[in-house]
């Protein structure tokens, strides 16, 4: 389902991002572009990010999309 109609971004794109680390609506705005037309998307999205924040286990720490590992 479309769930940024600006943007043309499904809910699958928007879990997929949850499940690679994306943990916020700047997350999801700065990879996806979710939230950054009209704004009618952000409540949906939220919630997405709330419900795999709540599924996820304690010692999950969210890594963000653009994380690159220092090379020593």
């Amino acid at each position: 389902m479309y769930v940024c109609i600006c943007n043309a971004i499904t809910d699958t794109e928007i879990q997929e991002a949850i499940n690679q680390g994306a943990c916020s609506m700047k997350c999801l705005r700065s990879e996806l572009g979710v939230g950054s037309q009209c704004g009618k998307c952000e409540t949906y999205a939220t919630k997405m990010i709330a419900a795999s924040t709540i599924a996820a286990p304690a010692s999950f720490v969210p890594i963000p999309l653009n994380h690159k590992p220092s090379q020593s």
